[in-house]
C-alpha cells in the first residue's frame, strides 16, 4: 500500500522538472495524477499540449495513473478547469501543488512593466487561483485536503536581479500562512516548501551543484501530502539537496525607550546593534560558533586533533587543554538522557502506552517506559519495543539540547523509527523547554557543575528533596484574612516524597514536612503535581478534574484554594529551586531577612488608582466601557467609563466589553513610564479582545510625568504611600451573587473526529453518521458533545473559590442546550462562559451559568447550566436548624395528557461512568473513586447527568429526527435522581405543540423501581 492510496493530485507546471518529479514521487505512493503544463520555455513564452502529454505518457510506463491538463493557471477560468479535469477523470481532487512558474530576471533598472505582470500572474496569481478553486471543491466534497506551495529563498531573503521574482515568491509565504489559519476548518492544510535544485531554471545561473536533483524535494511533498503530515500546517520547508530544514519569520528582542520617548537618529545609531538579529547563514541553517573557528583554527595551527576537540567540548584552550579529557558521547547520553523524563508531560500522556528503546551509535541504549501517565527510564534495552529509534549520540545529544531540530533530523534520515504513531506521540508528551535545554547544554559543553544523572559529579536535587525545597512557599502564600474561622489539618500524601502538613487555626499557619496530627483532610498526588502547582505550571482545577489530585475533604480544598493564593513572585522562587538555578537551598517560610518587600498584588493595588487620574474626561466623550484587566499574580482590575466619567474597582465588576491579560510587571511598567504599552502588546505581553476599546483607551488615560515618579516611588519602595486616596480600604466581604456577572474563558479547542466517535460510543449511541471513517472530515457531532467544550468552563465556575461551592455536594441539576448551527469534525471552537444566578434554597444552593460556543464568529451552542449544592448556604443551614425539611414535589408524568410519540429502553452499563469521564472529560471522583462516592453519601459512583441527559437527546433524535442530530433545535433536562451503573432507565417522550417549524415535544425518563430520574425533559425538532 501506498501512503497516498486513493488520492487524486493536481501538480501545477509538472510537464518536467520538478513538477514532473513530483508527479513521479506522489504516483509512486498510490496517487493518480494532473499534469498540469502550458508548455511554454522557462520564461513564459509560448504553449503546447507536448510537455503535459510526454509527461503522462512516462507516467502511465511507470503505472501510475495521470491525466494531462494544459491549461494557464493565471487565467480564472483556467484554474477552474484544472480542477475540473480531476473531478472529471477520477471524481475528487485531495492534493494541490502550486508548482508553476517562469523567471524573467533583470535588475529593476532594466525591468519593465510586462516582465513583472508575467512573474507576478503565474506565480502569485496562479497559486490564488488554483488554492481558490481547490478549497471551493474540497468544501463541497466534505472536507479534508492538502496544499503544497512553493515559495524561495528569493522571497525569504531576496536575491540580485528577481524583484519580480522574489515579490511573488514573499506573497506566496504570505498566502500559506494564511491559509493555514482559514482552511483549518475544512480540513486543509497549507505548506510550502523553498527548495533549490538543479533544473532548466536553474542550470545556467552557476551557484546551484549538479547534486541538488529535484528528486531530493519530491519526498518533502509527498510528506506534507499525506496523513503522516496530519499535525503539520503553516510550515516552509526548505529543501536545499540533502539538507532540510524550517524557515520561520521572527523578530529581535529591541530596545525600549523610557517615559514613552521619541527616538533621534543619533539614540537610534548608538542603540542599532541591539535592535538587529542574529544574523543567520543563508540557507536557513545555524551560525557558525566561534568555538567551531577556534578548533579550526587551532587544528590547522597546531595539527593536534585533541586539542581542537577538547574546545568543541566545552573545555578552555590552553596549556592544559588537553590534561582534562572531555566526557565521552557515551558519559554525556547517560548525563542528559534522564532530562528527557523532567520534559514529560502527563496530562498529555493519558491513554499512552509504549516502550520506546532507542539504539543509539556510540552509546548505551535507553529505555522510557510510558503507562498510567508515568515515565520510567532505563538505562539498556528493557522490555519488548513498541517502538526502536535509531539515531546517533550526537543527534540525541543535539535534541536533547534543542541545536537539532527532531522533524529536520528525521527527515535526513538521521532518526529512523519502526513506530511513526509512538513517535508522533512522543513528540506531543515530552517537550523540551529551553530550561532543560540549557541544561543539558552545559553539561554537554563541559560547562555544569554535574551531570543530573547518576555518574559523575553532584546529582541533581532529586523530587523527595524538590518538595522539602518549595513547600514551605505555599506557607508564605497563605492570606490570614481569609482563614477567619477556619481550622484544618490537610496532610498531603506525596508520590515520591516526603508527606507535607498544613495545619491552620486561629488565622494562622503551621507546616510539617511530615504526616501530623489527624487530618481533617488528605490529598494525594505525585512529586511532579505538587511542584507543577507551587511553580505555576500546573492548574490545580484541570489536575483535580483530570484525577491527578484527589482529596477526601472538597469543603478544605475549596476554602485552601481561596486561603492560599501563589503570586507571581513565589511561583518564579519555587521554579528557580525546581530548575536548580535559585542561589540558596530552598524557600523558608515565614523567616529571615527583615520585613518583605511588598508583594506584586499590594503594589499593581497601590498604584492601579494612578491611572484613573490619567484620565481625560475631554477625550471620552461618547465613549462607554467596561474594562478588566486580569493581571498574572494580582487582583484583577476593573475601569468603567461612562459619561465622562471613570469608575474604578479592585476585582472584576460587570460584563467586561474588553478583557486584557498581562503580567504584574507589564502593568507596574506601564503605569511607571517603565514599559511601552504599543511594544509590550506587539511582544504579546498584552493580550486583549477588543482593539477598539485599546485604541480608545490610549487616547483618553494619559500618565504624565509626575504621575509616572509616583508610581515609581511606591514600585521602588521609596514613596510613603499610595497617591489615590492613601492606602486601598480593605475590601468589603462579597456574597457568591456579587459575582454574578463574572465571565470565564478557556482556550479554543479542534473538534477531532475521534472525539466525536468516542462521546457516541461513551453514550451508547451508534449512529452510522457519527462513526463514518470515509467521512471523518465532515462529521457531524453528537449534539451533547457540546459539553465537552463547555466543561471546562462549569468547572471553572464550579471551583472558583470566591463563590464557594462545594463539588462534593454538587449534583447537575437543570441544563439546557440551544443549538444554532451543529457543531462539526475540525470546527474550532471558542467557548466562553458567564456566571448567571444564584439562589439558596432550604435544600441548599441553586447556582447557574451559561456557556457559549463560538465557531468562525458565529454563535453555534448555547448551553445553560444549573448545579445544586447539597444543604449549602445559609438558608439551608437556619433551615437544617430549624429541623425544617423541604417539602418534595412530587412529580406526576405529564404523558398521560398528550399523544405519546416514542418510548426508549435503555439500560447503564457497568463501566458507563469510566467511559463517559473519558469522552466527556469530567473526571469528577464521584464518578470513577467509589470509595469517595460512598464518603460524600452516595452508594457508589453515579452516573453522569449529562449523559443521563445524552441517552435522552439520542432517544429524540433517532426516533423523530430520522436520525439527522442537525435537526435538534434545543434540549432542556431537570436532573431529579441519581442514576447508577446497572440502572434500566425509560425514556418516554410526547407531543406538546407544532409553531414556527418546530415539533415540540415533553418527554421524562424513569428507573427500573419507577424512580424519575429525568423530569421536565423539552425538545424542539426542526421540521
Amino acid at each position: 500500500m501506498g501512503l497516498l492510496d486513493g488520492k487524486v493530485a493536481i501538480i501545477t507546471g509538472s510537464g518536467g522538472g520538478i513538477g514532473f518529479e513530483h508527479a513521479k514521487a506522489l504516483g509512486k505512493e498510490g496517487a493518480k495524477i494532473v499534469i498540469n503544463d502550458l508548455g511554454g520555455t522557462r520564461d513564459g513564452e509560448g504553449a503546447g499540449t507536448k510537455m503535459a502529454d510526454e509527461a503522462v505518457t512516462k507516467l502511465k510506463e511507470l503505472g501510475v495513473t495521470a491525466v494531462a491538463n494544459y491549461d494557464n493557471v493565471a487565467l480564472w477560468d483556467g484554474a477552474a478547469n484544472l480542477i475540473k479535469t480531476g473531478v472529471d477523470a477520477f471524481g475528487r481532487v485531495d492534493i494541490l501543488v502550486n508548482n508553476a512558474g517562469i523567471l524573467r530576471d533583470k535588475t529593476l533598472h532594466k525591468m519593465e512593466e510586462p516582465q513583472w505582470d508575467a512573474v507576478i500572474a503565474v506565480h502569485l496569481k496562479g497559486t490564488f487561483l488554483c488554492g481558490k478553486h481547490f478549497a471551493a471543491r474540497i468544501r463541497e466534497q466534505g472536507g479534508g485536503g492538502a496544499i503544497v506551495n512553493t515559495t524561495s529563498i528569493a522571497g525569504l531573503m531576496g536575491n540580485f536581479g528577481q524583484t519580480n521574482y522574489s515579490a511573488a515568491k514573499a506573497g506566496i509565504y504570505g498566502i500559506t500562512m494564511t491559509w493555514s489559519q482559514e482552511l483549518r476548518k475544512d480540513g486543509i492544510r497549507a505548506n510550502a516548501v523553498a527548495p533549490i535544485a538543479y533544473t532548466r531554471m536553474t542550470n545556467d545561473l552557476g551557484s546551484v551543484p549538479e547534486n541538488w536533483t529535484p528528486a531530493h524535494i519530491s519526498p518533502i511533498i509527498v510528506f506534507l501530502a499525506s496523513d503522516l503530515a496530519e499535525a503539520v500546517n503553516g510550515r516552509i520547508v526548505g529543501v536545499h539537496g540533502s539538507e532540510v530544514f524550517e524557515w520561520k519569520m521572527g523578530r529581535s528582542e529591541g530596545v525600549t525607550k523610557p517615559s514613552d520617548g521619541i527616538w533621534t537618529p543619533a539614540e537610534l545609531k548608538q542603540n542599532w546593534e541591539k535592535l538587529l538579529v542574529v544574523e543567520k547563514k543563508s540557507g536557513g541553517g545555524a551560525e557558525v560558533s566561534s568555538a567551531v573557528l577556534d578548533a579550526i583554527k587551532l587544528l590547522a595551527e597546531t595539527k593536534d586533533e585533541n586539542l581542537a576537540k577538547s574546545i568543541l567540548s566545552g573545555a578552555p584552550a590552553g596549556a592544559g587543554a588537553k590534561a582534562a579529557a572531555p566526557m565521552t558521547p557515551k558519559d554525556k547520553v547517560n548525563a542528559v538522557f534522564p532530562l528527557i523524563v523532567e520534559s514529560f508531560r502527563a496530562e498529555k500522556a493519558a491513554g499512552w502506552n509504549a516502550n520506546i528503546v532507542f539504539e543509539i551509535e556510540g552509546a548505551d541504549a535507553q529505555t522510557l517506559s510510558v503507562s498510567d501517565s508515568k515515565c520510567i527510564h532505563t538505562v539498556g534495552k528493557k522490555g519488548t519495543p513498541t517502538c526502536t529509534v535509531k539515531l546517533s549520540a550526537d543527534t540525541i545529544l543535539g535534541m536533547i539540547s534543542g541545536t537539532v531540530d527532531p522533524q529536520q533530523a528525521f527527515m535526513k534520515g538521521q532518526i529512523k523509527a519502526d513506530n511513526l504513531s509512538d513517535m508522533m506521540k512522543y513528540g506531543s508528551v515530552f517537550k523540551m523547554d529551553k530550561s532543560l535545554q540549557d541544561k543539558a547544554k552545559a553539561i554537554v559543553e563541559g560547562k555544569a557543575g554535574g551531570a543530573p544523572a547518576a555518574g559523575g559529579g553532584s546529582a541533581p536535587m532529586t523530587p523527595k528533596d524538590k518538595v522539602n525545597a518549595v513547600f514551605p512557599l505555599i506557607v508564605e502564600s497563605f492570606r490570614a484574612e481569609k482563614a477567619a474561622g477556619w481550622n484544618a489539618n490537610i496532610v498531603f500524601e506525596i508520590e515520591g516524597a516526603d508527606a507535607q502538613t498544613l495545619t491552620v487555626a486561629d488565622g494562622k499557619v503551621k507546616h510539617a514536612a511530615s504526616k501530623q496530627g489527624t487530618p481533617t483532610c488528605t490529598v494525594k498526588l505525585s512529586a511532579d503535581t505538587i511542584l507543577g502547582m507551587i511553580s505555576g505550571t500546573v492548574d490545580p482545577q484541570q489536575a483535580f478534574m483530570k484525577g491527578q489530585i484527589k482529596a477526601d475533604n472538597l469543603s478544605d480544598m475549596m476554602k485552601y484554594g481561596s486561603v492560599f493564593k501563589m503570586d507571581a513572585a513565589l511561583q518564579q522562587k519555587a521554579k528557580a529551586i525546581v530548575e536548580g538555578t535559585a542561589g540558596g537551598g530552598g524557600a523558608t517560610a515565614g523567616g529571615g531577612g527583615g520585613a518583605a518587600p511588598q508583594t506584586p498584588k499590594d503594589k499593581v493595588n497601590a498604584v492601579f488608582p494612578l491611572i484613573v487620574e490619567s484620565f481625560r474626561a475631554e477625550k471620552a466623550a461618547g465613549w462607554t466601557a467596561n474594562i478588566v484587566f486580569e493581571i498574572e499574580g494580582a487582583d484583577a482590575q476593573t475601569l468603567t467609563v461612562s459619561d465622562g466619567k471613570v469608575k474604578y474597582a479592585v476585582g472584576k465588576q460587570g460584563t467586561p466589553t474588553c478583557t486584557v491579560k498581562l503580567s504584574a510587571d507589564t502593568i507596574l511598567g506601564m503605569i511607571s513610564g517603565t514599559v511601552d504599552p504599543q511594544q509590550a502588546f506587539m511582544k504579546g505581553q498584552i493580550k486583549a479582545d477588543n482593539l477598539s476599546d485599546m485604541m480608545k483607551y490610549g487616547s483618553v488615560f494619559k500618565m504624565d510625568k509626575s504621575l509616572q515618579d509616583k508610581a515609581k516611588a511606591i514600585v521602588e519602595g521609596t514613596a510613603g504611600g499610595a497617591t489615590a486616596g492613601g492606602a486601598a480600604p480593605a475590601e468589603a466581604k462579597k456574597e457568591p451573587q456579587d459575582y454574578i456577572g463574572r465571565t470565564y474563558r478557556s482556550e479554543a479547542t479542534l473538534i477531532n473526529p475521534d472525539q466525536i466517535e468516542a462521546y457516541a460510543r461513551a453514550t451508547n449511541d451508534l449512529n452510522p453518521r457519527y462513526l463514518d471513517h470515509a467521512n471523518r472530515r465532515n462529521l457531524p457531532a453528537p449534539p451533547l458533545l457540546a459539553i465537552r467544550f463547555g466543561f471546562a468552563l462549569l468547572g471553572q465556575l464550579v471551583m472558583d473559590p470566591d463563590l464557594g461551592l462545594d463539588p462534593a455536594k454538587l449534583v447537575h441539576g437543570e441544563q439546557e442546550f440551544i443549538f444554532h448551527r451543529p457543531l462539526r469534525s475540525f470546527d474550532l471552537v471558542n467557548p466562553r462562559a458567564e456566571f448567571t444566578g444564584y439562589e439558596e434554597k432550604n435544600s441548599g444552593v441553586l447556582a447557574e451559568g451559561s456557556q457559549f460556543l463560538w465557531v468562525d464568529g458565529e454563535l453555534a451552542t448555547t448551553l445553560k447550566s444549573g448545579v445544586f449544592i447539597r444543604g449549602a448556604g445559609r438558608k439551608a443551614a437556619e433551615a437544617k436548624a430549624k429541623g425544617e425539611k423541604s417539602e418534595k414535589t412530587v412529580y406526576a408524568s405529564p404523558a398521560k395528557d398528550h399523544k405519546v410519540l416514542f418510548t426508549h429502553n435503555q439500560t447503564v452499563d457497568k463501566d458507563q461512568t469510566f467511559r463517559y469521564a473519558e469522552a466527556s472529560g469530567d473526571g469528577n471522583p464521584i464518578h470513577v473513586d467509589e470509595n469517595f462516592a460512598k464518603a460524600v453519601g452516595f452508594k457508589g459512583i453515579i452516573l453522569h447527568g449529562m449523559c443521563t441527559m445524552a441517552f435522552c437527546a439520542t432517544a429524540v433524535v433517532n426516533n423523530l429526527c430520522d436520525a439527522a442530530p442537525e435537526r435538534l433545535a434545543r434540549i432542556k433536562v431537570r436532573m431529579s435522581a441519581t442514576v447508577y451503573p446497572g440502572d434500566k432507565l425509560t425514556i418516554t417522550g410526547w407531543k406538546l405543540e407544532e409553531k414556527d417549524g418546530l415539533l415540540k415535544i415533553g418527554f421524562d425518563a424513569k428507573n427500573q423501581e419507577g424512580v424519575y430520574v429525568i423530569t421536565g425533559g423539552e425538545a424542539d425538532v426542526r421540521n
